[in-house]
């Protein structure tokens, strides 16, 4: 009786935050890139490819491309939402929180927007944040061992591979 008690707000605290799985339809981010685009886009051989899964639904919702130098690698993060206005709900917080520096006071970093990509997609810190109807992802490309963190050319490849693979997304 006390499992069941615990299990039932757990199961609708789940529901509320990852919405409801059985309509979703979101293929898995690791088939939305194939290695050869990535190690063209990273200029260097892609080594492993690891799916990464939702803690709750153990549903596919991440990829990360590495290469034999650990800093330059490819990470997507997907999030699918019930509705396109749910996910329009989720990018707003998402760019809000990404653009967050660390650190006393309220700094923010620049939040540009980038046309021509899905509903709405924004630049926040050289990572790409893209909505498309009810999934929200980020794209992030770490291409030189030299900054290990996303850059400017980082932003511009990860631009290019969303636009390239757009139908599969």
């Amino acid at each position: 009786m006390r499992r069941a008690a615990l299990a039932v707000p757990l199961l609708a605290l789940a529901i509320m935050m990852f919405g409801r799985g059985a309509a979703l339809a979101m293929s898995p981010p690791c088939e939305w890139f194939t290695p050869a685009e990535i190690s063209a886009a990273l200029g260097a051989k892609v080594t492993e490819v690891k799916e990464r899964k939702n803690i709750f639904t153990n549903k596919p919702n991440g990829c990360l491309w590495r290469t034999d130098d650990m800093y330059v690698s490819v990470l997507v993060e997907a999030n699918e939402r019930a509705s396109a206005e749910e996910a329009q709900k989720s990018f707003a917080q998402t760019i809000k929180n990404a653009a967050r520096l660390p650190g006393p006071g309220d700094r923010t970093a620049p939040v540009t927007p980038v046309a021509g990509i899905g509903d709405e997609a924004a630049n926040v810190a050289d990572v790409l944040y893209v909505r498309k109807g009810a999934v929200v992802i980020s794209l992030s490309v770490i291409d030189s061992n030299k900054v290990r963190t996303t850059s400017s050319s980082g932003f511009a490849k990860a631009k290019a591979l969303v636009q390239a693979a757009w139908n599969r997304i």
